[in-house]
Formats: C-alpha cells, sequence, structure tokens
C-alpha cells in the first residue's frame, strides 16, 4: 500500500529508525526460539508473588487448614498453645475471598457485564508493526490458533508469513493510507474483528537532546496512529457490537523517568485513549460487547532497544518478546476485557504510584531512570 498525508520524509524517518533498531535485535536476540516456547526469565520477584498467590493467599490453601484448626480435635490441640497461627489463617482466608470476589467483580465490570463469544477460525485480527519484535510474535500466535492475521508495517515481515497472515505496507500514522489499506483488506479478506495497536517506537535521550521532528514522530506512531486505527475500523465493530481493540501501552504510561519524557507521554497518551474509548463503547456507542484490552510491560528486549542491561533483573527483569506476546494472545484468546500488567512486581508500584508519598515517587523514578542509561522501559 501507498504512504500518504505525512510526507516522504517523515516515512523515511519512521523506516530509518526502525531498520536501525531492528538491526540491533537481531544480535540481541539470537538464537531465534519458536514462537510459543514460553520464555523463562528466571526467578524474580514475580516469581515469589505467583508462589504466595496461590499458596497463603490461596482460599483453596488456607480454608481447609482453618477447618482443621477449628473443628478437629487435632487441629484445635495443635493451635491451642499457638492462638496467633489461627488468627492468621483466618486473616489470610479473609484476604483470600476477598482477592476472588475483587478479580470477578473487576472482570465483570471491564466487560460491562455483558457477555459476547468469539468463534476464532471466522475473527480476524489486524496487528500494527507486525513485520518484527513483539507484533511479529502476537501474529505468529494468533495465526497459529487459526485466525486470519493483517499485519501492518513500514517494512517487510523479518519472517516467513504463513498462508493466513498476510502483510500490508501501510503508514499508521496516515488517515489517507489506513484508509487505502482498509478497502484493500476488506476487499482480499474481510473486515477486520480485532485490531492490535502494538506499533510503537523510542529513543532514550534527554529531552534538550532530542528533536521536534522526533517528539512530534513518537506521537504520531505511539498515540495518534491509535486514533486513526479506530475511527477506520471501530464503526463496523459497533454495527456488530462484537470485536476487540488491543491497546499496548507501557509501565511508562504511569512512571515518567529522566530520558524518557516523550515516550512516556505518548503512552500515557495511549492508557488514556484505551480508558475513554472503553466508556465511550459502552456509554456513547451502545456497544458495550466490544472487547478493550491493554498491555502494560515493562523492560523489554524489543526492536526499540539501544543496550539491555538493567541493575535490578530480580525485582523488575527484562522481559522477552516472546512473554509479552504470550501473555497478549493469552488474553485475547479468552475473548474478554482485560488489563495485563508485566511483571507484576513493578507493574503494582507503577499503577498506584500517584498515591504514594512524593519521597518514594522520586525513589522510583530515580530507580527507572539509573535503567534507563543502557536499557528502556518498552
Amino acid at each position: 500500500m501507498c504512504f500518504g498525508g505525512t510526507g516522504g520524509a517523515h516515512v523515511e524517518a519512521y523506516i530509518e529508525l526502525l531498520s536501525a533498531a531492528r538491526r540491533r535485535e537481531v544480535k540481541l536476540l539470537q538464537p531465534a526460539r519458536p514462537v510459543g516456547d514460553r520464555q523463562n526469565s528466571g526467578f524474580t520477584a514475580d516469581v515469589i508473588g505467583r508462589i504466595l498467590s496461590s499458596t497463603v493467599l490461596a482460599p483453596q490453601a488456607t480454608i481447609p487448614l482453618l477447618l482443621f484448626a477449628g473443628y478437629t480435635s487435632q487441629g484445635r490441640s495443635l493451635i491451642a498453645d499457638r492462638p496467633g497461627v489461627f488468627t492468621a489463617l483466618k486473616a489470610l482466608a479473609s484476604i483470600g475471598l476477598l482477592r476472588i470476589v475483587n478479580g470477578f467483580l473487576n472482570r465483570r465490570a471491564l466487560n460491562n457485564w455483558a457477555s459476547d463469544e468469539f468463534v476464532w477460525r471466522r475473527e480476524i485480527a489486524l496487528v500494527t508493526g507486525g513485520s518484527d519484535g513483539i507484533g511479529q510474535r502476537i501474529a505468529l500466535l494468533l495465526a497459529r490458533r487459526g485466525l486470519k492475521v493483517v499485519v501492518l508495517d513500514v517494512q517487510e515481515p523479518k519472517y516467513h508469513t504463513p498462508p493466513n497472515v498476510t502483510f500490508y505496507k501501510c503508514d499508521i500514522t496516515s488517515s489517507a493510507a489506513v484508509a487505502e489499506t482498509a478497502a484493500a483488506i476488506r476487499a482480499d479478506i474481510g473486515e477486520p474483528t480485532i485490531i492490535v495497536n502494538n506499533a510503537g517506537i523510542l529513543r532514550t535521550r534527554p529531552l534538550l537532546k532530542s528533536t521536534e521532528a522526533e517528539t512530534r514522530l513518537a506521537f504520531e506512531v505511539n498515540t495518534l496512529s491509535h486514533y486513526v486505527m479506530a475511527r477506520e475500523f471501530l464503526p463496523s465493530l459497533i454495527r456488530h457490537n462484537h470485536g476487540m481493540l488491543v491497546t499496548v501501552a507501557s509501565q511508562a504510561s504511569h512512571v515518567a523517568c529522566a530520558s524518557m519524557v516523550d515516550y512516556a507521554g505518548t503512552k500515557a497518551a495511549a492508557l488514556a485513549f484505551h480508558e475513554g474509548i472503553a466508556s465511550e463503547l459502552k456509554i456513547r456507542y451502545k456497544a458495550p460487547r466490544i472487547r478493550t484490552v491493554v498491555i502494560e510491560p515493562g523492560f523489554c528486549k524489543t526492536s526499540l532497544i539501544d543496550g539491555m542491561s538493567s541493575e535490578d533483573t530480580w525485582f523488575h527483569p527484562l522481559l522477552h518478546p516472546d512473554t509479552v506476546a504470550e501473555r497478549t494472545v493469552e488474553q485475547i484468546l479468552t475473548g474478554s476485557s482485560g488489563r495485563v500488567i508485566l511483571p507484576g512486581s513493578t507493574g503494582f508500584f507503577a499503577e498506584n504510584i500517584h498515591s504514594l508519598p512524593f519521597w518514594l515517587q522520586n525513589f522510583i523514578r530515580d530507580r527507572c531512570e539509573m535503567s534507563t542509561r543502557t536499557s528502556h522501559c518498552t
């Protein structure tokens, strides 16, 4: 497809930026492993969190112990001299039950208390930035599940596309180019029902060392393209009250640190887009069955990176693109709205940073800045 609207210089700058980043990625991600072969990030804080969630914070584990301690002679004798143990069990069981109830209410609220069904072999997924990195992996994983997949990118795919993956060259920041490409997609394949706004660019540098053109390009790709895609493809989803809109945001949506000011601004705006459009779909367009998903990864080895190392790989490990792609596709295949935060250890602080005291907020931003000297949030 053609490029239009933003001018040849704009497109050339976009391609040059992505090309340079992807050349670096080849060195970092070799040897490649099969898509879908789950990446293990090693022993991290997230592992501890999952263990706690499935044991001491799981009612199915604590309630049987509570019943044993309170309603059997052997249990009563064991806690007779340890009343604190029984109190702790009651507290843990209560917390676990509250987590289950809260999770249920959250899921139902995110889905507008409305059910819908996806027939995956009939769905058409459109992935922006799907020629490489996380987008490539999302496209291939969805294709493996039998979906028809459309990839939009300014560069040719760096992989062999399966029969059910179709590539269209398109500048997603241009409404004219997207409209032209959309017409071809509808004629060739059909109307997309799942829109994955994945494309993104990043350069980590202090604000005064960046140019106006770089900042404008970051907002056009990371934020404004979401609006372009929504205006083109959402009307069909609204008419059928069916489909899914996926926004790849970032933990930088919450934590703006040095050397990432423009990037954090683009991702904060992307998160606001996700939250606002979810509300509009329900209230203004009366389409409560359209699912909205937001993905918020932290540090990730993608084609955006300049150099990859982190001072604290236990608390905020470097994510592999496959990890992010797999969790994204898992959420899509639930057929439900949702919020995916990776890793959960840093995600908790990122999401709640503005409720923390200022001294702790500054500490978190400073820690993030230390990591961006050699790596960056994606």
